[in-house]
């Protein structure tokens, strides 16, 4: 699990850090965006294993993010979360 890198996409601070924390913690190696915009930026300069991303965010949301990731990484595994209920 030491080699398995894991991108944290969520525009909230503390799901972010908890969900990045949680994952180090396992022995998981994390980076953390605070938005779509801004995990396609580290995406050109890093790889990962898999990315978990929240849904709703301001100015790139998860779903945009998705298909803009399969566009260069389309094996990479995206898990969506949100804390949206219906």
């Amino acid at each position: 699990m030491k080699n398995i890198k894991i991108l944290v996409v969520d525009d909230q601070l503390m799901i972010r850090k908890i969900l990045s924390r949680s994952l180090a913690a396992a022995g998981f190696k994390v980076a953390a965006a605070e938005d779509g915009l801004n995990a396609l930026e580290i995406l050109k300069e890093n790889t990962f294993d898999v990315m978990i991303t929240d849904i709703m965010m301001p100015n790139m949301d998860g779903i945009s993010l998705l298909l803009e990731t399969r566009k260069v990484y389309p094996e990479m595994p995206v898990l969506i979360i949100t804390g949206f209920a219906k």
